[in-house]
């Protein structure tokens, strides 16, 4: 594979830090070809006879897998089986999860060489309060460390080693690549959202518990929101193949159980019954493998496949979840956004609940995409098209009405339009 012109720029960046002996953190938008980055600036260092040993971190083990075939395209054989196996001499994959396990082993193989510490979304390191301490035991005798993040993030209440911020409190990035420039060189693809409201409407005050509490009922079968979403994004789906036989869908949902109920919807609406993809299948990844190089339509799960995992021929997403950070939203939106040779004009849609933060998110998106057409004018004809015929980047849908309206903890659905009712629309700011 050829360097991408980001990844061009970088890498010398990359050497200058190795050279400082100093760590690096590299910034670039999810989609745009970080892991061969990062496997591709090992490979010149061993080459080079300046490192004898790669460990690379990440998140789960479908991401770990992702690491050891970009790796293996590289010629380098990335082991992962667990703690009590690694060897000496092994170059290893591993979560955060393990190293938090058993930090001294993973220490005591990074002492013993010449070591190239990689770490994928290195934000993770502050899911769990032992982790960030673990992996700077783990880490400590690294002759380099080089950090990897689709998105800047915000230094949280458990500490990440290794990890400079500015007086904002955002990480500092050695270098960025960002959303804008990645649509514009074709790196990535731009997206488009489609946004529903089952106009829950509150009985009482509109506090933090109680907004949470409306984006879960707007959310759950009953509402009708969830079965919307899947209807037209199937619909969209089905376009697309006319031009892309294999593309794909995926609804990501708010827990397990909820993900077998959004897989029956998927299944009512289509008539074919979509593989869910969870952490206590103990299928999870063929699943996900045969889903990767299959040509099914749909795919459900909750976290597993909302970051750090390559699946380019998804190109439409139903977030069907209430998490409503910016690295959440944003890395889901990466799973959709990766550029395919046989289709570059390709785009991607989002289908989600109508909620203000998540509004927001979209329209910085929107935002970033509109200065990428300003910077690729030969580029996304079709796009273009669409955008002077009136077409918005961000739309809102009609859910329709219901004979039963959810009664719940309070709550009542209104299913009268797309808006909430401004006697209890929130403010988040």
């Amino acid at each position: 594979m050829k360097s991408r012109v980001w990844q061009s720029e970088c890498n010398p960046i990359l050497h200058a830090a190795f050279a400082a002996r100093r760590d690096a953190l590299v910034s670039a938008t999810p989609g745009s070809g970080k892991t061969w980055l990062a496997l591709n600036f090992a490979g010149e260092l061993r080459q080079s006879g300046q490192i004898d040993h790669i460990h690379v971190a990440a998140p789960t083990l479908l991401i770990t897998n992702g690491w050891r075939d970009v790796a293996a395209g590289l010629g380098i054989t990335l082991v992962s089986d667990g703690n009590n196996h690694l060897g000496a001499t092994d170059d290893i994959v591993a979560t955060y999860a393990q190293i938090g396990k058993s930090p001294e082993i993973h220490a005591a193989i990074i002492s013993a060489s010449r070591s190239l510490a990689i770490n994928d979304e290195i934000h993770h390191a502050s899911d769990d309060m032992n982790w960030g301490q673990s992996l700077e035991t783990a880490l400590e005798h690294a002759r380099f460390r080089l950090h990897m993040s689709g998105t800047p993030f915000r230094q949280d209440q458990h500490r990440i080693p290794f990890i400079e911020y500015g007086a904002d409190g955002m990480s500092r990035a050695d270098y960025v690549y960002g959303y804008t420039r990645a649509i514009a060189e074709g790196v990535c693809r731009p997206v488009d959202f489609h946004c529903y409201d089952a106009a829950i409407r509150l009985r009482g005050t509109t506090g933090d518990d109680e907004i949470a509490r409306v984006m879960r009922l707007t959310l759950m079968p009953k509402a009708g929101v969830v079965e919307k979403m899947v209807s037209d994004a199937d619909a969209d789906l089905s376009e697309r193949r006319i031009h892309s036989s294999d593309a794909a869908g995926m609804v990501v949902a708010m827990t397990q159980a909820h993900a077998r109920d959004c897989a029956r919807i998927v299944a009512e609406v289509t008539g074919v019954v979509p593989p869910v993809i969870i952490s206590d299948s103990e299928t999870a990844e063929h699943d996900l493998a045969q889903f990767r190089t299959g040509t099914a339509r749909w795919v459900v799960a909750v976290k597993m496949l909302s970051e750090g995992v390559d699946v380019p021929r998804l190109t439409t997403a139903v977030y069907a979840t209430n998490i409503v950070t910016t690295l959440f939203f944003r890395q889901l939106v990466g799973r959709v956004v990766r550029v395919r040779s046989s289709n570059p004009d390709e785009t991607a849609s989002v289908y989600m609940p109508r909620d203000d933060r998540l509004i927001r998110e979209a329209a910085d998106i929107e935002g970033e995409i509109g200065a990428a057409l300003a910077l690729a004018p030969e580029r996304y004809s079709g796009l273009r098209r669409k955008l002077a015929a009136g077409t918005a980047l961000i739309t809102n849908a009609p859910v329709p009405r219901r004979a039963d309206p959810i009664d719940a903890a309070g709550y009542s659905v209104s299913q009268t339009g797309f808006r909430y009712k401004e006697t209890f629309r929130p403010s988040y700011r």
